[in-house]
């Protein structure tokens, strides 16, 4: 809890931004994060930057009240106004708390808000405010947390930014150039290898249902590929450097009344992509926008690697699954529905030719496709608009849908919707390059929440310091999956599994020294002749077998067993 927080050298003209990372590592990176600056808090602000201002000989014995009070408010209001929440609000310095140096803050864009007072009800719970969005460089401990002091400023910020030409970001790992089609072209400075034509997209036909994709007798693929979108600049660094690109993208309204062909009327989805590059990261982010108008259509977001390579892997529960990119059709006397080209992955999948490889990182993107073609097209399923529950005849990939034939309008998803993806290009496999870090990463960013702007609360002074670690885990391939407080009893569970092709080594430092480490099963009862002898730093290490799940359990009193 924020209150726990010792937040004594905070001054009075600041306010505290607490910023958590769920990682079991240490963050070092870019961290963007939206500050809530109250306008009660930053009408003190400017109040006591003003009375501070003023001249001590301004005031008299001779004056009255009134006199004295019109006097005042003329200085303040009229002279000298405030610097909150006027336009004179440029800028803001933020430095960790119980450090004097501040930190380089880009500051992106300035909104107004309604926020929420924590444990608060009643109108009174709301809060105007200045929503700023900044993002700097941060270093958070392992699964824990980082305060930082945060003081705005009349003065803007003024970051060092990199002079680049139009339609390039780049940083210390990649160099991206935005197409004049809206395609990318990634190069990875270490290896000096080039994906060009990133990130187009896809459109077709979906006779299928809500289980099963089907093409159309008469297909018609859409691609933006041939269009011309509109390329701006949103920010330039230091800290990230971003671009939008905006399609104005006409799709066929929807399939014909028998569900055989696209029609010929079409109707305009908005399809934008911002793309984003943070200072020090090897993966390109991309946030894709598309407000969906069409119906009965899949849209795929497609990915060119050129790796010659004939199988892909991808994140799994507890594994990485390798599948092979050549499908073979089903027989004609076996056939009821083809065979799958598609197949599901967690947070990532990879392709490899043992020297360099492409990964691409998803947000509750489950499903994917590697054509069999010479560049090896990456498919990501981005959105399927479909009519039935289980379709009729007329599907061509299967002999009938999946279920009843029942109309879902609802399925046709008509409004915007917004996916998050990140490109991840490396150097060996998957297990070597540790892909599935990035995609942690990408998935787990830090979190943050603005507090401590209320001055003098009544409450005891908080004991927690301004930087915590609760856990940490490191070790090549291990990763954690559960920390949690046992189903029974006051011990805390760690879970890790090892999805590589070689045994590997976990180092843990726990939140306390336990009475006893032990090795358990999943159903959280300690293993016999298992226990874990921390070493002299009080770090447990562990092995963890190839493509093995572990399960530590810490108690914290003596067992009595």
């Amino acid at each position: 809890r924020c209150r726990q927080i010792d937040l004594a050298d905070l001054q009075p003209d600041e306010a505290a931004l607490i910023v958590f990372n769920a990682l079991p590592w240490q963050f070092d990176g870019i961290v963007t994060a939206e500050i809530d600056l109250w306008d009660f808090f930053l009408n003190q602000v400017a109040v006591s930057r003003s009375e501070t201002a003023l001249p001590e000989s301004a005031i008299h014995a001779e004056m009255d009240a009134p006199e004295m009070f019109r006097w005042r408010t003329h200085h303040l209001w009229a002279e000298n106004p405030p610097i909150m929440p006027s336009a004179a609000f440029r800028g803001l310095r933020l430095r960790p708390l119980g450090a004097s140096e501040s930190l380089p803050v880009q500051i992106e864009s300035m909104s107004r808000a309604s926020v929420l007072r924590p444990g608060i009800s009643g109108p009174s719970s709301f809060r105007d405010a200045q929503r700023v969005r900044t993002s700097f460089r941060a270093s958070i401990p392992a699964l824990g947390y980082q305060v930082y002091a945060v003081r705005p400023e009349s003065n803007p910020n003024h970051p060092i930014t990199p002079q680049l030409p139009h339609h390039v970001l780049e940083n210390e790992h990649l160099r991206v150039q935005i197409q004049p089609n809206g395609t990318l072209t990634v190069t990875e400075k270490a290896s000096g290898q080039t994906y060009r034509d990133l990130a187009y997209f896809e459109d077709g036909g979906d006779c299928g249902d809500g289980y099963n994709y089907s093409y159309p007798l008469e297909d018609r693929l859409e691609t933006t590929l041939g269009l011309a979108p509109r390329i701006s600049r949103l920010a330039e660094g230091p800290a990230i450097q971003r671009y939008r690109i905006e399609y104005d993208w006409q799709l066929p309204e929807s399939l014909d009344d028998l569900r055989r062909k696209r029609r010929e009327s079409r109707t305009l989805c908005p399809l934008t992509v911002t793309v984003s590059l943070a200072q020090g990261s090897p993966r390109l982010d991309l946030q894709v926008e598309f407000d969906n108008h069409a119906r009965d259509h899949r849209l795929r977001l497609i990915f060119p690697s050129d790796i010659q390579t004939s199988s892909s892997h991808a994140d799994a529960q507890f594994a990485v699954i390798r599948r092979p990119i050549q499908i073979h059709p089903v027989s004609e006397e076996a056939w009821v529905e083809d065979a799958p080209r598609t197949f599901p992955q967690q947070g990532w999948l990879d392709l490899s030719d043992g020297s360099r490889g492409l990964c691409l990182i998803n947000q509750g993107l489950p499903e994917y496709e590697v054509l069999d073609t010479e560049r090896r097209e990456i498919a990501i399923t981005l959105l399927r608009s479909v009519a039935y529950l289980g379709a009729g005849t007329e599907m061509r990939a299967a002999v009938i849908g999946a279920g009843p034939n029942v109309p879902t309008p609802g399925a046709q998803i008509q409004r915007k919707l917004t996916y998050h993806l990140s490109i991840f290009p490396h150097s060996g496999e998957w297990h070597t390059a540790e892909v599935w870090r990035q995609a942690q990463a990408h998935n787990l960013p830090p979190r943050s929440a603005t507090f401590g702007m209320i001055k003098n609360y009544p409450v005891a002074p908080g004991t927690r310091p301004a930087r915590q670690s609760f856990l940490a885990v490191t070790g090549k391939n291990a990763i954690l999956s559960a920390f949690k407080k046992a189903e029974v009893g006051d011990s805390l569970l760690l879970r890790l599994y090892n999805p590589s092709p070689s045994a590997t080594h976990a180092e843990i430092l726990p939140p306390f020294a336990p009475a006893q480490a032990r090795l358990a099963d999943l159903a959280e009862q300690p293993i016999p002749a298992a226990e874990i002898q921390p070493g002299t730093d009080g770090v447990l290490r562990v092995e963890i077998p190839a493509g093995k799940v572990i399960t530590l359990r810490l108690e914290r009193d003596a067992p009595t067993d």
